[in-house]
């Protein structure tokens, strides 16, 4: 396995809740994208949940947050439930 050369995160607000991206940069070039889906739980807390995405490295950064987000925004409307 590659190891993390460099990493940072960034969010999108969509619907009530954000997406959230962590991208890092391996040290073969690609990028591997780790996503989440925040929002208010259940019981009215703010919960953090990662979800799978459809593949695993990418070719450019921005490659990753566009899949990420899409995919996100994919788990949101099929109704995803935080915590």
């Amino acid at each position: 396995m590659n190891e993390s050369r460099s990493k940072f995160i960034k969010t999108f607000p969509y619907k009530e809740h954000f997406i959230e991206v962590e991208v890092c940069e391996m040290e073969n070039g690609r990028f591997h994208a780790w996503p989440y889906i925040s929002g208010r739980g259940i019981l009215g807390s703010m919960v953090r949940e990662h979800f799978l995405l459809s593949q695993e490295d990418f070719t450019t950064k921005d490659e990753a947050l566009l899949i990420a987000v899409k995919e996100g925004q994919h788990e949101i409307d099929s109704e995803f439930v935080v915590g």
